[in-house]
């Protein structure tokens, strides 16, 4: 029943004016060779910035990798909707014979019809769900937007059980009542199953594999979105069951349809099926715009995976980072291939408004990108530690992994940042909300980042260990406070963090511990304050959340909260492990004997009734 054609499969790669002179155009996924590890610069400090890729020797290699949404299974206009209209030509026709097969008698009942109706409208759905995930996407060739044909698939089968409706209610000779019913019944059945297989299908890793997936759902869904009025719309304006009202309507989820009733006192009533029914329609249509606007900060988390696939992680805040990129070149670079993914992610978004989301949870990303990397290093230093305090203790020296002066790492942090919000501004497109969120984003970072690194590199310069520098001891409480109420209001996750600020501005001095005890002695008044803000965020009216990750994962790499909650996680947990010494040892050990213990018996168990129903067989 289902008709297929063969396409011509072609791949278009979409590059920055730099990258298209270059011979070989190399997707990202292929640039993360080991072998030649990319260094950004020419290690002399007379750097361009203009993103070039130099080899350890100051000789250029690769260019910069150019792909950024790869169009696959590009098909021609023509050929995409002749095959296009067949396969809906043919659903539709079977749904109507399906629908519409009479009794004994010549006639189909109300019941029969309902039930075939559902049955029928959930199997042709969930075939249009699982045929657009085939990884087919089609770009427009009048504005070169990218989709799949889920919407109008989702949508003609829409379109044809309404005109099955309405063919039936013609031919049928119902009373008002049950006229009424049916056409309800009917009409919920029908939003109700799209957004059911919406939540089901929507956000699966199925239909958000990639960039570009990401940018073809997240047109369908608006797609969808708007299709989803129309046809209310229509319903309302020209149906002729636009009259639907009842009064005392009983409505049974086991029954068929719903049956009028004459008990005043029925608790499930309504002063209009038109209501209901519209309120089923704008279920659906927020959940299709949600489902759009996750896709959409999808791909921006998909723009950040492929950078973290590359080398840049291991060169920022590296030894070439501090001493040699005098000229930013590692953030010219991370903007640059931002700046070829945004470019084409605009010519492929039908809406402006999708394309401003993508824009605000990159800046996000980038923001704990950034942040991530700077704990990350933090991490080698304490391993570096760790590892070779006994070597130290021998001959002296230090780890390597300490910023070799706190003062020029705090000035390549600060022209990092700066780097990087003036990207977003010129991105932002002159939207004014979308540049305040941006300078929102990145005025956070400074405070993170940028502040507590200035307190960690005045602290080193003071020769003792209970004194901060320029900085009190009574000034250093209220930082903390302003850090705790940005990192989620937990107290050892501010710790953690300002302890790893100030062991790598202060070069391993011991002012970490100064800054760790100081938190650990603040505990109880860190703890009123979180009381206060969730009080005042329970009094405060609540925020409709346009949307939520699924998994933790993705909500790490731009939620900030989030991904400082996932990095400090192992450490924290570990802390409190040593805290509890051996009880927690024993108690493990013996849960490990019992977890053996069950599984053996089991394993006997399931032999031996293995055996008697082998023995059975034998017999028989």
């Amino acid at each position: 029943t289902r008709t297929r054609t063969r396409t011509r499969t072609r791949t278009r790669t979409f590059s920055s004016p730099t990258a298209k002179k270059a011979e070989n155009n190399k997707p990202f996924d292929d640039c993360t060779n080991q072998n030649n590890p990319i260094r950004i610069g020419t290690g002399t400090g007379t750097g361009t910035g203009t993103g070039a890729i130099k080899s350890k020797t100051g000789q250029s290699t690769t260019p910069m990798p150019s792909c950024t949404i790869s169009r696959r299974h590009e098909r021609t206009s023509e050929n995409h909707h002749r095959h296009q209209l067949r396969r809906q030509e043919s659903n539709r026709s079977l749904m109507e014979e399906s629908c519409n097969i009479p009794n004994d008698d010549g006639e189909i009942s109300v019941s029969d019809f309902l039930r075939r109706f559902r049955d029928n409208g959930a199997h042709f759905v969930s075939s249009a769900y699982l045929m657009s995930s085939q990884d087919n996407f089609n770009t427009s060739i009048i504005d070169g937007t990218l989709s799949t044909s889920l919407a109008e698939d989702v949508f003609t089968l829409v379109g044809t059980q309404l005109t099955v409706l309405d063919e039936f209610l013609e031919a049928a000779d119902l009373a008002t009542t049950e006229h009424d019913a049916v056409a309800a019944d009917a009409l919920l059945s029908i939003f109700r199953l799209v957004c059911c297989k919406q939540l089901h299908y929507g956000r699966t890793p199925r239909f958000l594999c990639g960039v570009e997936s990401c940018i073809a759902r997240a047109n369908d869904y608006s797609k969808m979105q708007e299709k989803t009025s129309a046809i209310m719309r229509d319903i309302i304006s020209q149906r002729h069951y636009n009259h639907l009202t009842w009064k005392a309507m009983e409505w049974d989820s086991t029954a068929s349809l719903a049956t009028e009733t004459s008990e005043p006192n029925n608790p499930m009533e309504w002063d209009s099926a038109a209501s209901l029914v519209e309120q089923e329609a704008s279920r659906l249509a927020d959940r299709l715009n949600l489902d759009a606007v996750e896709a959409s900060q999808t791909a921006a988390i998909f723009v950040i995976q492929a950078i973290q696939r590359l080398d840049i992680p291991r060169e920022l805040f590296g030894r070439h980072w501090e001493e040699n990129l005098t000229n930013n070149e590692v953030a010219k670079y991370i903007v640059t291939v931002f700046g070829n993914y945004l470019s084409d992610i605009k010519d492929a978004l039908a809406s402006d408004y999708l394309y401003h989301q993508v824009v605000v949870t990159l800046a996000r990303c980038t923001v704990c990108f950034y942040l991530r990397n700077f704990i990350l290093k933090a991490d080698r230093v304490r391993r570096s530690i760790s590892s070779t305090r006994r070597r130290r203790r021998k001959n002296g020296t230090k780890s390597q992994e300490f910023f070799r002066s706190p003062e020029r790492a705090l000035m390549r942090m600060t022209h990092d940042i700066q780097v990087f919000q003036n990207f977003f501004q010129d991105a932002s497109n002159g939207s004014g909300i979308l540049s305040k969120i941006v300078a929102n984003e990145f005025s956070i970072l400074g405070r993170l980042l940028l502040e507590c690194s200035g307190c960690a590199a005045a602290a080193s310069q003071s020769r003792t260990t209970s004194q901060f520098g320029s900085l009190s001891e009574q000034n250093l409480e209220e930082f903390i406070v302003v850090v705790y109420k940005q990192t989620g209001a937990d107290t050892d996750i501010t710790r953690h963090f300002l302890s790893d600020v100030f062991m790598l501005m202060s070069g391993g001095d011991n002012k970490d511990w100064c800054v760790r005890d100081t938190v650990q002695n603040m505990k109880e008044d860190l703890d009123r304050i979180k009381e206060s803000i969730g009080e005042r965020n329970k009094d405060s009216p609540p925020v409709v959340v346009q949307s939520t990750t699924t998994t933790t994962s993705n909500s790490s790499c731009f939620c900030l909260e989030d991904m400082l909650a996932a990095v400090y996680e192992d450490r924290i947990l570990q802390e409190n492990t040593t805290r509890c010494g051996v009880v927690i040892g024993k108690d493990a050990r013996e849960l490990r004997k019992q977890i053996i213990r069950n599984v053996a018996q089991d394993t006997l168990n399931w032999g031996r009734a293995g055996l008697k129903s082998f023995d059975k067989r034998s017999e028989c």
